[in-house]
């Protein structure tokens, strides 16, 4: 599989600790 289709773009697990919750999102950095 090449890394290159999409490059920059993959899902992303944003987790904050503090606040006890994660969420999925798309990161286009």
């Amino acid at each position: 599989m090449q890394q290159d289709k999409h490059p920059g773009y993959r899902p992303v697990v944003f987790r904050d600790r503090a606040a006890g919750y994660a969420f999925l999102t798309r990161s286009t950095a």
